[in-house]
């Protein structure tokens, strides 16, 4: 049923949006706003680590700064799949680490905020540029919420459908 498996999809993806905001958006470092040429920079060495470790063979996303996708009062960031490609297209107030790890989670694996969604984002997190603000309790907490407590909630939310 269509309806129900889209309001899983929102309620999974609100409650991922809900612990950033709890967990992640305090950490200074992850949410300090950095200029496109040093979010590129790490955009490229986390995209050629991937690739060499895994063997992606999407293309590398081009990352832009523009105005997002509007949500209320709010401008989002997102990630599209484009023709050759895909575009990360990074909104104000969201050009950070964190905005932009979450969207190459995208890049990198599924749309939705599900299970799959949770593992990419979590590899990512962990590593080696992460790694540092990470070992952080509030990194290890949502480190910990993305491996273990977001599946789990994904899987009642899916089973109580």
């Amino acid at each position: 049923h269509m309806t129900s498996i889209s309001c899983c999809r929102a309620r999974a993806t609100r409650a991922l949006y809900h612990t950033e905001a709890q967990i992640i958006e305090k950490i200074p470092h992850m949410i300090r706003a950095r200029s496109l040429s040093s979010l590129q920079k790490r955009l490229d060495l986390i995209w050629h680590d991937w690739v060499t470790q895994r063997g992606s063979q999407r293309p590398k996303p081009l990352l832009r700064f523009g105005p997002g996708v509007r949500h209320g009062r709010y401008r989002l960031s997102y990630t599209q799949d484009t023709d050759p490609g895909q575009v990360i297209e990074l909104a104000p107030g969201g050009r950070n680490w964190y905005v932009l790890a979450h969207e190459l989670a995208h890049a990198l694996g599924p749309s939705e905020h599900g299970i799959g969604f949770a593992r990419v984002y979590h590899d990512l997190l962990n590593h080696d540029t992460f790694k540092t603000i990470m070992s952080t309790p509030r990194g290890q907490e949502f480190l910990e919420y993305l491996r273990v407590e977001h599946p789990r909630q994904v899987r009642r939310i899916y089973r109580n459908r």
